[in-house]
């Protein structure tokens, strides 16, 4: 949990506008059991903003059980840490062998429901998300989870999700939230 409490205070120093998220976060990581998925509030998740070389377009997946186009990501397994978690759902998700880190600091979060589905209840997801950066010439594989992969333009990505926490990520592409890229 201390790896997650730094990632939040280095992220509150770079991302001020977004105090009251960090805040909802550290108060969950004092949660007992926040990386479980047995949690019946939620878990801590990890997910990857992909970018191309250039960094013009990111790679969407079109989620299999949600339905609609997000970055990759999930579930942190047992005794995995947050970089490998996110780094394993960016490969597992897309088939990418040339994905890496950008920078280990977080680039996003966000807490949003889970619906309930066969055998699972609602949930929460916190959602820890780091940028990677991965050659869009590269093979996609579309795994289980997804119904289809594609690299999107920047400016385009609100014809696949308009949901605010994905324009948000879009949006710190611009070059003037992103202090050490």
């Amino acid at each position: 949990m201390d790896e997650i409490k730094d990632l939040l205070i280095r992220y509150k120093k770079d991302f001020p506008l977004e105090a009251e998220s960090v805040e909802l976060f550290r108060a969950f990581a004092e949660q007992k059991g926040s990386l479980s998925r047995a949690q019946r509030i939620g878990h801590f998740t990890a997910s990857a903003w992909i970018v191309n070389r250039d960094r013009s377009k990111t790679l969407l997946t079109h989620h299999a059980k949600l339905d609609m186009w997000l970055q990759p990501g999930g579930h942190i397994e047992e005794g995995e840490d947050l970089h490998t978690a996110a780094l394993r759902e960016a490969a597992e998700e897309s088939g990418l062998e040339s994905v890496h880190l950008v920078f280990r600091d977080l680039f996003d979060i966000d807490a949003h429901l889970i619906p309930e589905r066969k055998g699972e209840e609602a949930h929460y997801h916190f959602d820890l998300r780091f940028l990677m950066e991965a050659d869009s010439d590269e093979t996609l594989k579309i795994s289980a989870e997804s119904k289809d992969l594609k690299w999107v333009r920047m400016e385009d990505v609100e014809k696949y999700n308009r949901n605010a926490s994905v324009m948000r990520m879009a949006g710190k592409m611009n070059g003037n939230s992103l202090r050490r890229m």
